[in-house]
């Protein structure tokens, strides 16, 4: 501010970070990241003897407190012993303030990190019925897994042949989403197979056949009182076979086949109309059944 502390305020840059500025009534602060060495707050040297009057303030870099210097602003003029006294105390407020400054430097400085362990590749192993592995691999589901999770999918047979494995690599987050993925689709796989199975099962059971035989050729189709029945069962899967009689008087027998299994249902009907057949070409010719 000049002798005396008159002027209307200066801005000295001192280095490349730290800025002074000296106004008017003799305030003085310095802005900017903290110095290296301790600063000399000497009223004469940076503002005259009128600068001495006012008051000191150093700011630091962020996370470094504010210094705030006082001294009696009320006297104009001091002589250099007493200035230069004050100068030596407002040194050791600084080099305090620069010591906590310095402090908050090193515990906000960029350390190394660790890698994250959610980002270490791990690889995790399923074994599926290789029927299983394949159908999920054929229909999509394996690559479908990979583009949802970002894991890697390995598919490849066991030494039985009958069981294959899979092995999914990535992070441990990508790993584990896909290994569950893949449990529920091969979960869901099972039970729709199973429900299949299980309609085919009740479709084919569920089946029942019928065949009239008439009353005159009942002995030559299921034996004497129905003595061949029991062997016509066992050669088609045990299915039940039953006679009705007929609902009106002189009409026909019934042979009911079933329920059971299709196969066996068609086997046995094919087998009594082959007898009434014969019966019937027989009663034709005149020959005895």
């Amino acid at each position: 501010g000049g002798e005396g502390g008159e002027g209307e305020g200066a801005e000295l840059v001192a280095g490349s970070d730290v800025v002074a500025v000296v106004g008017g009534d003799g305030d003085c602060s310095f802005v900017g990241a903290a110095p290296a060495a301790p600063l000399d707050v000497d009223a004469e040297g940076a503002g005259g003897e009128g600068a001495a009057a006012g008051d000191c303030s150093i700011v630091g870099d962020a996370g470094a407190a504010c210094l705030l210097v006082e001294s009696d602003s009320d006297s104009g003029s001091s002589d250099s012993s007493s200035s230069r006294s004050r100068s030596r105390g407002r040194r050791g407020s600084v080099q305090r303030g620069l010591g906590a400054a310095a402090g908050a430097a090193l515990v906000t400085a960029v350390q190394p990190l660790d890698i994250d362990e959610a980002e270490r590749v791990v690889e995790r192993v399923l074994v599926l019925p290789t029927e299983d592995a394949m159908q999920l691999q054929h229909d999509g589901s394996i690559v479908a897994v990979m583009a949802d999770t970002g894991a890697v999918v390995d598919v490849a047979p066991s030494e039985d042949l009958s069981r294959s494995r899979l092995r999914v690599a990535g992070t441990a987050a990508a790993a584990g989403k896909a290994a569950w993925e893949l449990e529920q689709l091969h979960k869901a796989l099972v039970e729709k197979r199973v429900a299949a199975e299980a309609d085919a099962f009740m479709a084919d059971m569920s089946r029942i056949e019928e065949l009239e035989i008439p009353v005159q050729h009942l002995s030559a189709v299921v034996g004497n009182n129905g003595c061949d029945l029991a062997a016509i069962r066992g050669r088609c899967g045990g299915i039940m076979i039953a006679l009705r009689a007929p609902s009106e008087s002189g009409g026909a027998m019934v042979a009911c086949l079933g329920p059971g299994d299709s196969e066996h249902v068609e086997s046995a009907l094919r087998e009594l109309t082959e007898r009434l057949r014969k019966a019937r070409e027989e009663e034709a010719t005149g020959k005895d059944p």
